[in-house]
C-alpha cells in the first residue's frame, strides 16, 4: 500500500506502530509487509548514523521525525533536537522541535577538540583564546586570556548570555 507522506495521518501509523515515550522505540503492531515480526523494533540502523529509518507505505521515515508526527499530529518544520545528543535516544522528554540555528546551541564537543572544551583553544603565543558565535543574534565574541581556566569561564558566561543549550559542548555519547 503506498500512501505519500502528505496523506499520512497519525491514526494510521498507530494502526501498525506502537511507540513507547520511556525507551524512544517504535515496535510492529501489524504487519505491512511479510518481511516484518510483529513485536520487533521497527526501522534499520543507517551505517555511519545513530538513528534509524522506518520503511512504511512506500516511503521511507527517519524515526525521530516519524516519532514525532505520531505524537503531534504535524511534520516537523525544522529539527528535531536530541536533548542529551544520543540519536538513538527517542524518549519523548528527550525530543524537541528546534529551528536548524536553534540546533546549533545545542551541539555535540567534536572529536577534534584538543581543549577539551568547545570554543577554546591554545594559540600559538601560549595563551588561550575564548570565542562564540550566535548567528541567530548575529554575535560574535572573541578574546584571549592568560589561562585555560579564565578562558573557560567566559566561554561558559557566553554560552549563557547568547541562550546556548546547557548541554551544549558535551561529549556524544556512546549510542547503541
Amino acid at each position: 500500500m503506498l500512501i505519500p507522506k502528505d496523506y499520512l495521518i497519525p491514526e494510521l501509523i498507530k494502526l501498525y506502530l506502537n511507540y513507547d515515550p520511556i525507551t524512544g522505540w517504535l515496535t510492529w503492531i501489524r504487519k505491512p509487509s511479510n518481511k516484518i515480526v510483529i513485536g520487533n523494533r521497527a526501522g534499520t540502523q543507517v551505517n555511519g548514523r545513530d538513528n534509524r529509518i522506518i520503511h512504511l507505505f512506500g516511503e521511507v521515515y527517519i524515526e525521530h521525525r516519524l516519532i514525532w508526527f505520531m505524537q503531534t499530529g504535524k511534520w516537523p518544520i525544522g529539527d528535531i533536537d536530541h536533548i542529551d545528543h544520543n540519536e538513538s535516544n527517542n524518549a519523548w522528554n528527550n525530543l524537541r522541535e528546534v529551528s536548524h540555528a536553534e540546533n546549533t546551541l545545542n551541539l555535540s564537543k567534536r572529536k577534534d577538540n584538543t581543549s577539551g572544551v568547545i570554543g577554546v583553544q591554545k594559540t600559538k603565543r601560549g595563551t588561550w583564546l575564548a570565542e562564540i558565535q550566535n548567528k541567530q543574534l548575529n554575535v560574535r565574541k572573541s578574546k584571549t586570556f592568560k589561562t585555560f581556566e579564565e578562558a573557560v569561564a567566559m566561554r561558559k558566561q557566553w554560552e549563557q548570555e547568547l541562550g546556548f543549550h546547557i548541554n551544549h559542548g558535551i561529549n556524544k555519547p556512546k549510542c547503541i
